[in-house]
């Protein structure tokens, strides 16, 4: 469920939570190499659930557990990603459809 990537832990400033989304990544990891400069990072397409989360060396299997114990609360949901969104000028996204679950 989490993955932690130890070495971009080590020099990283701040954290997320995410779930990555494989089927985006196929369709959209080109334009991300060419349009996004965080396309380098070893973070693939994918929902946030938060951010920012915890200061990198905060992560302990303690911070895990308690993220584990609350995801595992929620039921799965099936969406789509079908609109463009922007965040300003300079972050695409892709809105949920339907997005009420992502609001809670």
């Amino acid at each position: 469920m989490a993955e932690i990537y130890a070495d971009s832990l080590a020099i990283a400033t701040k954290t997320a939570l995410i779930v990555p989304v494989e089927d985006a990544e196929m369709v959209l990891g080109p334009y991300r190499q060419i349009l996004d400069h965080t396309a380098a990072w070893p973070v693939p397409a994918h929902v946030t659930v938060l951010y920012p989360f915890v200061l990198p060396g905060s992560i302990t299997e303690t911070v895990l557990h308690g993220v584990r114990s609350g995801l595992s609360q929620l039921q799965a949901f099936t969406c789509t990603f079908s609109r463009i969104e922007w965040f300003g000028e300079n972050v695409m996204w892709l809105a949920p459809e339907p997005d009420a679950t992502f609001g809670r």
